[in-house]
């Protein structure tokens, strides 16, 4: 099976920015991004809830786009996911409803089926603790790297997307050992995204691509989105013997 390389935007009131830890830096445009290049198109919503800024956004991007669709939004309930759905998603991403609203996840993974269900978790090691998963409702670390409920949902996803709070917008490049420590740690065999991780050179792509059960590697970073940046990449996995989709 091929493996995927898809765009993922991080966007806040309905502006794509640039990330460092998953704070909002800098705005960027979108007006040179071939999107339907992509193997897929990943969007992460920061706001609190689904604004309209938010869903003009998503609207203006799904018209034109011929690649899957991945939308996060601070889903809660079966009415805010088949809001997304209905714009065109064709897969959801689920974070904070893991931990908060377990209950949605079956539902939703009967109505859509658990190929559409991503369960995100984003990466965070405090100063001599253990890797846990970050809690964006308090801007903290949560004191476990899974949920309580974890192994009654886990059968109910069919992907998990997979970021670095720590390395996100850096120029330090990914940490290997954290997120090999995750895919050791996950008793289900289940298909990884790697999201944003601190990639920086081609390299870091065919590494995170060699690690066990990895399918699909998100570029992150605006200028790794042009056609030529992407051909390049393209040409750099297939050298390095990573089955990709060649443009």
């Amino acid at each position: 099976m091929l493996k995927r390389i898809s765009c993922l935007l991080t966007i806040s009131g309905g502006e794509f920015f640039k990330t460092r830890n998953f704070q909002a830096d800098h705005i960027y445009s979108l007006s040179h991004v071939p999107f339907n290049l992509f193997d897929e198109v990943v969007i992460i919503c920061r706001d609190n809830s689904l604004s309209d800024d938010y869903l003009r956004f998503i609207t203006g991007i799904s018209k034109d786009l011929r690649v899957p669709l991945t939308l996060s939004g601070r889903i809660q309930s079966k009415d805010d996911a088949k809001v997304l759905f209905d714009l065109g998603a064709d897969r959801i991403i689920l974070n904070s409803a893991l931990w908060d609203f377990p209950q949605v996840i079956p539902f939703l993974a009967e109505r859509y089926g658990k190929q559409a269900i991503l369960g995100s978790f984003d990466l965070v090691k405090p100063p001599n603790t253990a890797l846990v998963a970050y809690n964006w409702s308090t801007s903290e670390p949560r004191s476990t790297l899974f949920p309580e409920s974890f192994s009654e949902i886990k059968h109910y996803l069919g992907e998990i997307l997979l970021q670095d709070v720590d390395n996100d917008g850096r120029i330090i490049g990914p940490s290997i050992q954290k997120l090999s420590s995750f895919i050791d740690a996950l008793d289900i065999d289940l298909p990884i995204h790697i999201g944003s991780a601190g990639l920086t050179s081609w390299d870091h792509y065919t590494s995170m691509f060699s690690l066990d059960t990895v399918d699909a590697v998100s570029v992150t970073n605006i200028h790794h989105m042009s056609i030529d940046a992407l051909q390049s990449l393209r040409s750099s996995c297939k050298v390095n013997g990573i089955p990709i989709r060649q443009l």
